[in-house]
């Protein structure tokens, strides 16, 4: 089974549609005394919803495989620090997504050119505990300890093509260039996409192709389908 990330819109819609199925009463034939009971001796659950309640593993794998937030920071969703590690001095109240520790790793040449993908395929990221640091390990600017894992790891991105705009030429800029700020991406250019162009003109004009091969056969299968 190949399961993939949901990040867009129509994420929600799905849920809103899951959750507001009626449950298949013609299947049943129950009488209870009220419609409550009735409704939970009736009640049917998916093998997904039953593994989460018996708390047992929904996949396993041989390998980790880490997921990898590309958004830009204008759309980038931040999930909140609970109350307890929060105080009426923090300026910052979500916890540090992904491509912000990126952005903060250490000063040390084996990290300078090193990609975003493969900055966490090789290495994790801790919290320093007690201020207590490991052997053999680096410090980022964020003071998490960063070390080098026994073994790679798998990375996933959100699926991007060029009909998505900015988000994947940023999504592009950041897998392709050993940046140290939100700047580095965009530098002097009024789009990511400008940058891309720049950059990596061979890349876009390969891409640009690409695209255009798989519309040309996309529109002869649908041909042949109704020959």
């Amino acid at each position: 089974m190949n399961i993939q990330y949901v990040t867009n819109r129509g994420l929600a819609r799905y849920i809103t549609k899951y959750i507001a199925k009626p449950e298949p009463s013609h299947l049943f034939n129950i009488h209870e005394s009220t419609n409550y009971r009735e409704y939970i001796h009736a009640r049917r659950m998916g093998s997904m919803e039953i593994m989460l309640l018996l708390g047992e593993k929904i996949c396993n794998s041989s390998i980790q495989v880490m997921y990898l937030i590309t958004d830009p920071p204008s759309i980038c969703s931040k999930a909140i620090k609970p109350l307890s590690l929060l105080n009426s001095n923090d300026d910052e109240p979500y916890w540090t997504d992904h491509i912000e520790k990126y952005f903060n790793r250490p000063d040390n040449e084996i990290f300078e050119n090193i990609m975003y993908q493969e900055y966490y395929k090789n290495y994790e990221i801790k919290n320093s505990i007690n201020g207590i640091t490991r052997n053999n390990t680096y410090i980022d600017k964020l003071a998490n300890q960063v070390i080098k894992r026994n073994s790679p790891i798998l990375t996933r991105i959100r699926y991007l093509t060029t009909e998505y705009g900015e988000l994947y030429f940023y999504q592009q800029l950041l897998l392709s260039i050993p940046a140290r700020s939100e700047d580095n991406l965009k530098e002097d250019y009024n789009t990511y996409r400008d940058h891309f162009l720049s950059k990596f003109p061979e890349r876009f004009s390969e891409t640009i192709e690409q695209n255009r091969r798989n519309h040309h056969l996309q529109t002869i299968n649908m041909i042949e389908q109704f020959n």
